[in-house]
């Protein structure tokens, strides 16, 4: 089983803005506001705010069994899902409720109906 040693991530750990919030273990995890609207600092204080979350992930991985090469390749295959979901469908909010769908037109098949 591959752990992560912890030394690799002091310096890392040593770029966090003094306003990221570091969450007990099991709870939701904060990032900080976009300090500016500049496109490219924008990513890269993303990509700073990413990296810190992906570390502690990776961590609370490592101390569950995962390996970090394993859960490294699993998150970058959710993210690509979680883009290509957000390209299909930006705003998946302003969908009809399933509630609101007509059961008729909401049916799945070839045109059967309720019985």
């Amino acid at each position: 089983m591959e752990t992560i040693d912890a030394s690799i991530c002091a310096p890392l750990r040593s770029l966090q803005a003094p306003h990221l919030v570091r969450t007990p273990k099991g709870t939701d995890m904060n990032f900080p506001v976009p300090t500016s609207n500049d496109p490219t600092r924008r990513f890269q204080e993303a990509t700073d705010a990413a990296r810190i979350a992906l570390e502690a992930l990776i961590a609370d991985a490592n101390a569950a069994g995962w390996g970090t090469d394993e859960m490294a390749v699993a998150l970058i295959e959710a993210a690509r899902s979680l883009k290509d979901a957000n390209t299909s469908d930006p705003d998946p909010a302003d969908d009809p409720a399933i509630s609101d769908i007509d059961a008729k037109q909401g049916q799945i098949g070839r045109g059967e109906l309720f019985d």
